[in-house]
């Protein structure tokens, strides 16, 4: 098999791949501590996120939760609210979805870059320790073959 790094996305609650507080509930203080800065208060206060804010109450929805639906549903030329509608090219600063988007990525990025990057490093441990003890396992499988073809009297070439 040259599978090094097997990876399954149907277990959600154990996805190491995404963020996850449940596999570390450390994530959701990091989180807070991001969302209670000044900066996230402040930019989560201005006229445009409030007017974002309204515009998704008027449709029966939350901005912070709805941007994967509205990505998924434009990308596959399915319909949309009217309010969200607008989207004419990734230029249009005035179109309520591009506002949707970039305020949502500006929120997500903003958690993740918090504090030196702390929620990302996190979050992203799980996946690291179970890549680099694939590595391990294969750089021990690698130094015992090498040992093994030397056993049996076979030149191996050094690269290192």
């Amino acid at each position: 098999q040259d599978t090094i790094v097997p990876y399954h996305t149907g277990d959600w609650d154990n996805d190491p791949i995404y963020h996850n507080s449940k596999l570390c509930p450390r994530l959701d203080e990091l989180k807070l501590e991001a969302e209670t800065s000044s900066r996230y208060q402040e930019l989560n206060t201005t006229s445009d996120a409030q007017l974002l804010t309204k515009t998704h109450e008027e449709a029966g929805s939350d901005w912070k939760g709805v941007f994967d639906c509205l990505h998924t549903q434009i990308c596959t030329d399915r319909p949309i609210h009217p309010s969200f509608d607008d989207f004419s090219d990734d230029n249009d600063t005035s179109s309520t979805f591009n506002r949707i988007s970039r305020h949502v990525e500006w929120s997500r990025q903003y958690i993740l870059n918090y504090n030196n990057a702390a929620y990302a490093k996190l979050a992203m441990g799980p996946l690291w320790a179970e890549i680099l003890e694939s590595l391990k396992v294969t750089r021990e499988e690698a130094v015992q073959r090498r040992q093994d073809v030397k056993a049996r009297g076979i030149p191996v070439l050094s690269l290192y």
